[in-house]
């Protein structure tokens, strides 16, 4: 009854880890070396990154046309980071900008993308797991996380119990 006991105190210690940190990476102000995270919104990067995918990507120096790349939105009041591949890089004018285009779409970006406006590149993606990163930074998430782990710790006080 002991060994269920310590079992369960380290099965809660690290699941409560996993998931603090799960939260708290894309809270973290990231310098450009770091890995970022982003979950695909839209459809138009199918089959490649389905919608609920999570993204993780990271800046590099230069971009070049076939890469997967992350870009905020031109609209200065609009957040929205993009994903979508680069179809064109026009470095003979400079600045520099690129040109992209979602795998699934037909239609490229309708303003050119400028360098200062790319966040990263595509480094790799786990499709659906966005949906629950998601899900655990909304309010209904981080409430039944926390009952589930005070639910967790009673019952492993009531197993200490003699």
């Amino acid at each position: 009854m002991k060994k269920l006991s310590q079992f369960i105190s380290n099965a809660v210690l690290m699941i409560g880890v996993l998931v603090a940190t799960l939260l708290l990476i894309p809270l973290i102000s990231v310098v450009d070396q770091w890995y970022q995270l982003v979950i695909v919104q839209s459809a138009s990067m199918e089959p490649k990154l389905p919608v609920g995918s999570l993204v993780v990507y990271r800046a590099e120096a230069a971009y070049y046309p076939g890469e997967i790349i992350v870009y905020q939105a031109s609209d200065r009041d609009d957040k929205k980071l993009i994903v979508h591949r680069v179809v064109e890089k026009r470095d003979k004018d400079e600045p520099i900008t690129y040109l992209a285009q979602g795998d699934a779409t037909q239609y490229l970006s309708p303003q050119p993308i400028f360098a200062g406006q790319i966040k990263g590149k595509l480094i790799g993606s786990i499709p659906q797991l966005g949906y629950t990163l998601a899900w655990f930074k909304s309010k209904a998430g981080i409430a039944t996380t926390i009952f589930i782990f005070l639910v967790l710790l009673i019952i492993n006080e009531f197993i200490k119990l003699p």
